[in-house]
């Protein structure tokens, strides 16, 4: 920690991460980092889809080694999520032809497309295989992760495909299943059956939800890990450039909207609402929109172990420049530009 950047001696946080598939490695680096500031305690993790798969391996990590346990086992999960879907994903062949990651326009792409239009994974999958449960088998001990007392409280989000609601997925909930209920992207599996329901991706919801650490937390702090970019300059005129816009513009609609809220919740007269949650909640954010941005949509499906450490190594350093940044702004005031998420309005 540089002189510039000192902070409370121990504060605690709460993280929310974004999902985003193989460009979650992203976010595997920002927790890399984060997880060398000693002083840093997180209270809560609210994770969707990848996001949800980090904060499931960072929380295993630390309940078995602290910090350092949380960095082992996050390099544990991405570095079996290369080898147990890389061998089966039909991208990976293409990847070394495509430098700057769009996948998009390789031969193998253009038939899943072709693919998923006319059969779902009822039928191109009726076995319901998925690399993602493998993963999970060989990297998370869920009954290490239900039974210990643990300090990080976890919220992991799913959309209930029957009732059009979000679920929130927490303490002994936190299992295969749910996991693989907030990964499930719908043109790829079939949906996830938990309890009698049936879920997919929680980003169609919620990515990622800040109520539940807003309501369930002590810490008003959060951090905040984008991965889908907010800003593009131009208008995307090809159908390629414009599926991959609205895909972020999707998975970023319910965040926008909940910080929106949240801001005009903390603009009421304060004789209001003096014991309303929302009140002191201070936003920090993590990402780097330049680089991110640049990515294809089909990079998320990228799980070539050279990518994945290049977006690891990209999140250290964005994490880093925050850290020296904006450090010291935690337990006192939000460091977030938060005109980026207001409504636009005369």
């Amino acid at each position: 920690m540089t002189a510039k950047a000192k902070a409370p001696k121990r504060i605690s946080i709460n993280l929310a991460l974004q999902g985003g598939g193989a460009q979650g490695a992203f976010t595997w680096g920002v927790l890399d980092r984060l997880s060398e500031e000693e002083a840093i305690e997180v209270e809560g993790i609210s994770g969707t889809s990848a996001g949800a798969l980090n904060a499931a391996a960072f929380t295993y990590g630390f309940i078995k080694g602290g910090h350092k346990g949380a960095k082992k086992e996050l390099h544990n999960l991405w570095h079996t999520i290369s080898e147990v879907s890389g061998a089966l994903n039909p991208t990976q062949m293409w990847s070394p032809f495509f430098p700057n990651d769009f996948l998009g326009w390789s031969p193998v792409n253009f038939w899943m497309d072709f693919a998923s239009q006319i059969l779902s994974p009822y039928q191109l999958n009726p076995l319901n295989y998925c690399p993602l449960r493998e993963v999970l088998h060989k990297t998370i001990d869920f009954e290490v992760l239900q039974n210990t007392k643990r300090k990080i409280k976890l919220f992991i989000g799913a959309t209930n495909v029957e009732t059009n609601r979000l679920k929130m997925f927490h303490d002994d909930e936190i299992c295969e299943e749910t996991l693989l209920a907030s990964a499930c992207l719908p043109t790829l599996f079939q949906a996830v059956k938990w309890k009698g329901h049936y879920y997919w991706d929680g980003g169609y919801m919620g990515n990622p939800v800040l109520e539940s650490l807003i309501y369930h937390c002590v810490s008003k702090d959060i951090i905040l890990v984008p991965i889908n970019a907010m800003h593009h300059h131009g208008v995307p005129t090809t159908p390629k450039a414009i599926l991959d816009r609205l895909n972020e513009i999707t998975f970023n609609a319910s965040l926008m909207r909940e910080i929106r809220g949240l801001l005009r919740i903390q603009s009421l007269p304060e004789h209001l609402s003096k014991k309303n949650p929302y009140l002191n909640v201070r936003l920090h954010c993590i990402q780097n929109e330049k680089f991110m941005g640049k990515l294809d949509a089909r990079s998320k499906y990228n799980t070539d172990w050279a990518f994945l450490l290049k977006l690891k190594k990209i999140g250290r350093a964005s994490a880093d420049c925050w850290i020296k940044e904006n450090y010291q702004k935690l337990g006192k005031e939000t460091s977030m530009d938060l005109s980026n998420w207001e409504m636009e309005e005369p």
